[in-house]
């Protein structure tokens, strides 16, 4: 085994780390929390499939993530406007 080969454990391994610790802020009361809960766990998942795909000959891994990249915001941007309003009515 190279270094290369743990390299990418590590941190596929500290990625999921990353990931259960944001579902876990996300799980907390209020939506701030939650939408930055769930905004890290966006980023988390999506440098895992740059990486997965980089390493494996899945081709369609890094457009997954460039969609999860840009509909993460997106959807925060969305969920913030409508919450001074009272939410969704």
């Amino acid at each position: 085994m190279s270094i290369y080969e743990i390299s990418i454990y590590f941190i596929l391994l500290s990625l999921s780390i990353t990931i259960l610790a944001s579902l876990r802020v996300a799980a907390r009361r209020g939506a701030p929390t939650a939408l930055a809960g769930l905004s890290g766990a966006t980023i988390a998942t999506a440098t895992g499939l740059i990486i997965i795909g980089e390493v494996t000959p899945i081709s369609f891994s890094t457009d997954i993530a460039l969609y999860l990249l840009v509909l993460g915001p997106v959807g925060t941007i969305i969920i913030s406007k409508m919450l001074p309003r009272g939410g969704v009515q």
